[in-house]
């Protein structure tokens, strides 16, 4: 094989596990939830010890999983360029092992219903990386079979990886539907962006069709900002100048000049090579100091010709702005310590490659800018003790420590780097939407029995929701009485539109009938609607054959709810139910923090602290006619549900504070606004 086919197929191998790992670190940071999900009612067969041995021995073995994964993938790509597809390529035996174990045929149906699901979804993007695989390999076509990573592949490399595991076949169906939702359903996005990024790199005329001559392969047209120019430096200097005359005297104002020859580029930079290994504590006292001093200081220690030397002002100023962006960051209060621990270090090789390529602090799109962006931007409002947050900050982590060590210094890792955690945040993104996802995927399933039915699942949870404080046995009616109904008349929805609307509007009906009314309008409305009412429900009890002394009980129940809402005397007391409990004092200034929760607006962040530290989540939804709200933490996990009026007393007490915060990139923010 060619090398460079090969070097191209490696950086592929590289790029796909990078993609693969970062999928890979979301879904096992959500195993025990994930896997309760999948398992649906086999989940309310186990008790909750039971289920809790059986995730915590998942989570155990997913770190090992994983690593056999990727290792597995690995050695298909290495098996390709060596052409060596005999053995993987080799199809696993389904029907053998369906003859050991005749419940095999279980897993053998979801499996191939994933392989089924993925070709199907990802057809045009597959085809095209089976092209482009064909291409480097010198060959006109081939066939997804030998392509290391297409889903039959990944499957069956993912069955060889579970054949240890100690479950039983339920449980292995919903691992792999685990690993289709978090990891399989991304490879449509995993294959186009291979194809967008390497396929660039091939010959003119790389991709052979039928009769060897195929479209030539040219890579889209970039349009690129004008590059910044020398008084573009210029300006950026003097802005960092005018901010050193505002802040006079610090310890960013100018060195004395004393006319000496300065340093070199190269002598600076192995300077600073030297005080990035010799950092081992990183206190905030220490780490808000600009590193001019102590990098002149090092220098004149490895000084040994005599002379003295001294920092040039370009270089000076390049030192003072990126000590300047981190020296805020360390004050940032909307970060992690360990984030903030993790991201300060970095100073110095961004020093570095800014001190070869000054431009670097003036473009917002350089790979430099950008990554710090992204780390800070990541790491905001990230709760340290989390999984899923813990997982962030050992990603940024692992950035850090990579930038940090001799390749950190030159300007190739740091796009390297930036790319990598671009595919990370893609998966926390996809993540985040996926908790969303499963957050009503989980309401759903609390209606019992469910319909299967997501129209009608989602219209029984919207209703509970918005009236939250339905009197119970009515509430327990629309879920599984109710819902039933529905879905009877669903199936004859288009043959018969009316009675599927009679029944819908017999739901609001009935939630509207056991309200108190809020005047004598309403209570009129009322009257004339409980004959209507009571015969529609007896006739949608009738359609799904309801159990005779429940349907009495039922309406014995409701009648005397009814009784209650047209006494005046009863609808009185009950009309317009104040926020706060009778036996609550409200002062003045609990009144206003009831007001300033009333009053924030949905994706709010707040700060909350307590004895195990300082924790932050967003508002998600706020009910007033329940008075109830909603948080959640940065990447959609509920981290607290309650009252306004607790809520007001945390922020009224001090444990709670609403977070304000610039939402601009960081270096943007400090490059455009801290220096005027």
């Amino acid at each position: 094989m060619d090398i460079i086919n090969s070097a191209q197929i490696n950086q592929i191998k590289t790029t796909f596990n990078q993609y693969i790992a970062a999928y890979l670190d979301g879904c096992t940071a959500r195993i025990s939830f994930e896997f309760g999900l999948q398992l649906g009612k086999e989940r309310d067969r186990l008790t909750n010890d039971q289920y809790k041995k059986l995730a915590d021995y998942l989570r155990a073995a997913m770190p090992d999983l994983r690593q056999q994964y990727l290792q597995r993938i690995e050695l298909a790509f290495d098996e390709l360029q060596h052409q060596a597809t005999n053995q993987s390529s080799a199809p696993v035996q389904w029907y053998t092992a369906k003859l050991l174990d005749d419940e095999f045929v279980k897993e053998d149906y979801a499996v191939s219903q994933i392989i089924r699901h993925c070709d199907h979804n990802f057809l045009d993007e597959l085809s095209q990386f089976n092209q482009l695989l064909a291409t480097l390999l010198g060959k006109q076509v081939i066939p997804s079979k030998q392509n290391p990573v297409s889903p039959e592949n990944l499957l069956r490399s993912l069955f060889e990886v579970f054949k240890p595991l100690k479950l039983k076949t339920e449980y292995r169906v919903a691992l792999d539907n685990v690993f289709y939702s978090n990891v399989f359903s991304q490879l449509g996005f995993i294959y186009q962006e291979l194809c967008n990024n390497y396929s660039p790199q091939l010959p003119s005329t790389a991709i052979p069709g039928p009769n060897n001559r195929g479209p030539e392969i040219k890579p889209e047209p970039v349009v690129n900002e004008p590059l910044p120019t020398n008084e573009d430096i210029e300006a950026l200097q003097k802005k960092l100048q005018r901010w050193r005359n505002e802040h006079s005297p610090s310890d960013f104002d100018l060195l004395k000049d004393d006319g000496n020859s300065p340093y070199e580029q190269l002598e600076l930079i192995n300077g600073l090579q030297v005080l990035s290994y010799a950092s081992t504590s990183h206190s905030k006292t220490e780490l808000n100091l600009p590193i001019k001093l102590r990098l002149l200081s090092k220098l004149e220690a490895l000084n040994f010709s005599g002379k003295v030397r001294q920092l040039g002002r370009l270089e000076e100023d390049i030192i003072d702005i990126v000590t300047l962006i981190f020296a805020h960051i360390l004050q940032e209060n909307t970060l992690p310590n360990p984030a903030i621990q993790a991201i300060i270090p970095l100073q110095m090789p961004m020093i570095a490659v800014a001190l070869v390529q000054p431009t670097l602090l003036i473009q917002p799109q350089s790979p430099v800018r950008q990554l710090l962006d992204k780390l800070v931007a990541t790491a905001r409002f990230i709760n340290e003790d989390s999984a899923n947050g813990q997982a962030v900050i050992e990603q940024i982590k692992k950035v850090a420590s990579k930038l940090t060590s001799d390749s950190g210094f030159e300007l190739s890792e740091w796009i390297a780097s930036e790319r990598a955690f671009s595919v990370f945040l893609n998966a926390q993104e996809q993540l985040a939407l996926r908790t969303i996802s499963d957050d009503l995927q989980l309401k759903l399933q609390a209606v019992n029995p469910p319909t299967l039915n997501p129209e009608i699942d989602t219209i029984i949870v919207n209703t509970l929701h918005r009236h939250s404080s339905l009197p119970l046995f009515i509430h327990d009616f629309i879920q599984d009485a109710w819902a039933q109904v529905l879905l009877k008349t669903f199936v004859k929805k288009q043959e018969l539109p009316h009675l599927w609307q009679k029944y819908l509007q017999t739901l609001d009906d009935l939630v509207f009938s056991v309200q108190p009314p809020e005047n004598e309008q309403s209570r009129q409305r009322l009257l004339n609607l409980l004959p209507s009412l009571i015969k529609a429900l007896r006739h949608g009890l009738k359609l799904i054959d309801y159990d005779k002394e429940d349907r009495s009980k039922f309406f014995k129940e409701l009648a005397v709810l009814h009784v209650l809402a047209l006494d005046k005397k009863e609808s009185a007391a009950k009309a317009s139910p104040p926020p706060v409990k009778s036996t609550t004092t409200v002062t003045a200034d609990l009144q206003h923090c009831i007001e300033t929760v009333q009053n924030l607006p949905e994706n709010s962040w707040l700060s909350f602290n307590s004895d195990s530290g300082r924790h932050w989540a967003k508002l998600s939804s706020k009910d007033l006619d329940s008075q109830n709200v909603l948080f959640v933490d940065k990447l959609g996990e509920k981290f607290l549900e309650c009252e306004i009026i607790d809520l007001a007393r945390q922020l009224l007490s001090g444990q709670a504070s609403v977070v304000a915060f610039n939402t601009q990139p960081i270096t943007e923010y400090i490059l455009e606004n801290v220096l005027p």
